[in-house]
């Protein structure tokens, strides 16, 4: 009898990549927010859990 691969989770290495492009994309924003070099938050909702 062939040996059954272990299940995972539905679209698990799909998720786990969004997740870590979407923490990559808060840092970006938050390194360049930190250093007052003239980039802003165009989005209002974003805006307001930076600042």
């Amino acid at each position: 009898m062939a040996k059954q691969k272990p299940r995972g989770l539905p679209l698990e290495s799909e998720t786990a990549w969004y997740i870590l492009l979407n923490l990559g994309d808060i840092v970006a924003t938050w390194a360049l927010l930190r250093r007052n070099s003239g980039f802003i938050e165009s989005n209002p909702i974003a805006r307001w859990f930076y600042h």
